[in-house]
């Protein structure tokens, strides 16, 4: 009769205790949610010349594919600015990529569609191999850090919207951001090419860039490093880590990246 009496409690009491385990085991398993079964896992190769040459292999390869649309958009763009003039077709596909690059004008300026195309050929080119390869190996730790294992982000790529990424373990208490999650490697190459072809904080990078391609020489990483001063708040330190990368694994000779 007493256990009777008891039953809502032991009731509640059971209820709740499933719902701590249900939420428990979700939490443990959605930091694997993102975890991108095609990458390799480099920390079980324990050669280090083997590792480096197996990552440099493997972001190589995502980073040809997402340089593939990068091109073939690239490529549009000069046939259409050689035109004597610009079709309704034209038109729209430069204003669709004026907005995927963060490019406004004024509607009523003379000639918007031109100035666009401008700073669309300053903005959708590719990112040298070389510079790449060392940032990610930098930011990744060779692609064994728990973001690129738990969230494919090979960049150090932050967000600022709760339960967008990973929380650091350092993160201060008055700090909000999180480390973006990707559904795989190659979107996280992806995004870390746009930011740097889209963002004001790189406009530098690209200016260098053009003017690289403008005088027909070759698109050094080296050459676009004062463009990432930015990049980290570590500042000249960073750039000179990525510089070491770059020049220790002779990723420049090794990746070579010419202006098209």
């Amino acid at each position: 009769m007493k256990l009777l009496e008891r039953w809502p409690l032991i009731s509640a009491v059971l209820i709740s205790f499933l719902i701590v385990n249900v939420i428990t085991i979700f939490v443990e398993t959605s930091t694997n949610f993102y975890f991108d079964s095609k990458a390799p896992d480099f920390s079980s190769i324990n050669n280090i010349p083997e590792r480096k040459q197996a990552f440099f292999s493997y972001v190589e390869l995502q980073l040809q594919e997402v340089n593939q649309p990068i091109r073939e958009a690239r490529e549009k763009l000069i046939v259409i600015k050689e035109k004597s003039s610009l079709r309704y077709a034209d038109k729209r596909f430069i204003n669709w990529l004026a907005e995927k690059y963060r490019i406004t004008s004024e509607k009523n300026t003379y000639n918007k569609e031109q100035q666009m195309l401008d700073e669309l050929l300053l903005r959708i080119d590719k990112i040298p191999s070389a510079l790449v390869l060392a940032q990610a190996a930098s930011e990744s730790a060779w692609g064994t850090s728990r973001f690129a294992r738990k969230a494919n982000n090979y960049f150090g790529i932050w967000c600022f919207k709760r339960g967008c990424g990973l929380v650091p373990d350092q993160r201060g208490k008055q700090q909000l951001h999180e480390v973006r999650c990707f559904k795989t490697v190659k979107q996280s190459i992806a995004y870390y090419v746009k930011l740097l072809n889209s963002s004001d904080s790189y406009t530098e990078l690209r200016k260098i860039r053009a003017t690289l391609k403008q005088n027909n020489k070759k698109l050094s990483a080296e050459a676009l490093l004062p463009g990432l001063a930015k990049y980290s708040e570590r500042g000249d330190d960073y750039l000179n880590e990525i510089s070491s990368i770059i020049r220790y694994n002779k990723l420049e000779e090794k990746y070579p990246s010419h202006a098209e």
